[in-house]
């Protein structure tokens, strides 16, 4: 490996677990940013967005990633929010492979659809799941699309 993976998609697509079955694989570091900015702040991420909002967890988020460009190569999990600006996108394509892993919306609200799950996402907690994982969705797939499909 030349360069760190990144790993992105929808939530509950496999990017963490897969992210560790490839760094142990490979014999290189994983890098789990939520599980990382959690060790930092000594709280969940539902905790932190609601106490600091979205954006300030946006800015965290980025610049953790942003961190491990220095670090030995490894693979990254971040959230599924992350691969969704232009300037993330840019920033992720110019310093890591990016592989999006694509999984149907049946099997995300399979694996998403318990209260456990949901709880710990902010962005999914209440509501419709099937209906929010659809409009997340049509919302990222152009940004996702732009790494492999793995």
């Amino acid at each position: 490996m030349e360069k760190h993976i990144l790993l992105v998609g929808m939530p509950g697509c496999g990017k963490s677990t897969k992210a560790k079955g490839m760094a142990q694989e490979r014999g290189v570091s994983c890098y789990e940013i939520d599980e990382l900015l959690e060790l930092k702040w000594g709280r969940s991420i539902a905790e932190f967005v609601e106490e600091q909002g979205w954006e300030k967890f946006r800015e965290e988020e980025f610049s953790m990633v942003k961190s491990i460009v220095n670090e030995p190569i490894g693979i990254i999990s971040a959230g599924a929010g992350f691969f969704t600006t232009d300037e993330k996108v840019e920033f992720s394509l110019n310093h890591f492979e990016v592989w999006y892993l694509e999984v149907s919306i049946d099997e995300l609200f399979k694996r998403l659809n318990t209260p456990a799950e949901r709880a710990k996402r902010p962005l999914l907690c209440e509501g419709d799941l099937r209906f929010k994982l659809q409009e997340l969705l049509k919302e990222r797939e152009r940004f996702y699309l732009k790494g492999k499909r793995g």
